[in-house]
């Protein structure tokens, strides 16, 4: 049970991260091939009437951008703690890589654990890319299509852009979210993402999980993450 959810839990903050960036006041996806962030992922989780604290660092790296704007990301979880206590080795989730749209939408996830639950849990997740341009305080819907082939849900995604904000010092864009799914069932997630000013690039998430059904999880997962930048 431990090292099933040590599995889950790390899965659930890799989906957490989706970045984009900032052209003067239009939002626009500009990754590089070879671009590198990692991320401290700080948690806390009830799974099935159980508590647990969940740590672990996530790396992401670009290695793709094609012509039509589609890039994909390289996942992966190490330094993995489960209430304290080091994850054993192995116990981790594999790597997987997922590739994005120009908007944020996910067009296809590849690895050794994407099972039923992947695509769902990982459009919670999901960053879309306005076709606007923004003033603080400006909204922007998305709905999540259902697909019965890749297990993705119908939902409906929210975002407001709430203006400029510092994180640590350091000038940042904030936005808060929200993905509600549809149905019986529904899972959900809402929060609030930074990012930096100077280049765009996410350095901060807060995360309410309700419901999540987190791949390879033996029950839905209800809970707060917390995702930091790491020079």
């Amino acid at each position: 049970m431990k090292i099933r959810m040590t599995v889950a839990l790390a899965a659930l903050g890799l989906a957490a991260i989706s970045l984009a960036a900032f052209d003067g006041i239009t939002i626009k996806r500009t990754p590089k091939e070879g671009e590198v962030h990692k991320y401290k992922q700080v948690g806390k989780f009830d799974v099935g009437g159980q508590n647990f604290d969940f740590e672990a660092v996530a790396s992401q790296k670009i290695t793709k951008v094609e012509t039509n704007g589609n890039y994909s990301v390289e996942e992966k979880t190490s330094d993995v703690k489960l209430n304290g206590q080091e994850a054993p080795e192995g116990a981790g989730p594999g790597g997987s890589t997922t590739t994005y749209t120009s908007k944020g939408e996910v067009v296809e996830i590849k690895g050794d654990q994407v099972e039923g639950n992947t695509y769902r849990f990982a459009n919670l997740a999901l960053f879309i890319v306005p076709d606007k341009e923004l003033n603080a305080g400006d909204k922007w819907n998305y709905d999540v299509k259902e697909d019965k082939k890749t297990g993705a849900v119908a939902a409906k995604a929210t975002y407001t852009f709430i203006g400029e904000d510092k994180v640590g010092g350091v000038d940042a864009l904030k936005i808060s979210f929200s993905v509600k799914e549809s149905g019986a069932d529904a899972a959900s997630s809402e929060g609030t993402l930074w990012m930096r000013k100077s280049d765009f690039v996410l350095i901060k998430l807060n995360a309410k999980w309700t419901n999540a059904p987190v791949p390879g999880a033996p029950t839905s997962i209800t809970g707060d993450i917390t995702l930091t930048i790491l020079p």
